[in-house]
This record gives structure tokens, sequence and C-alpha cells, in this order.
């Protein structure tokens, strides 16, 4: 998430939060997607608030053992 404003010509304020979306696909296996989804995930970690979602195994880049889920 990314806090966000908009000031208006009354001299107001309205604060929003913007979200962001990336996909990252190909239909070829094993090119590396599940490792570029965890490093940007863990990247944006380290400065906001941050969801990783993948149908693969991303939890062992996390270095989460299998049943630490």
């Amino acid at each position: 998430m990314i806090h966000c404003g908009t000031v208006f010509s009354s001299g107001t304020y309205r604060p929003y939060i913007a979200l962001m979306t990336y996909t990252i696909a190909n239909i070829k296996g094993s090119v590396g997607k599940t490792t570029t989804a965890v490093y940007l995930a863990a990247l944006a970690a380290l400065h906001t608030q941050t969801i990783l979602i993948d149908s693969g195994s991303p939890r062992l880049g996390f270095g989460v053992p299998g049943n630490g889920l």
C-alpha cells in the first residue's frame, strides 16, 4: 500500500491508499517465476505491507518449513 492524498483547490486534503498488483507469468516452466515473485515480495515488504500469492511453493523461498503453514 502507498499512502497518497489529493489537495483540492479549496485547500482540503483527502488521503487515500493506492494498492498495486503485480503478475508474473510465463507459459514455459522452470523460468524462475516463483523466485522472482519471492524476491519482489521481499523487497516490497521492506517498505510496505505485502502479500504474496503463488500457486506453487513460495514458502520455500522464505525459509518456512513445509509444516509451518
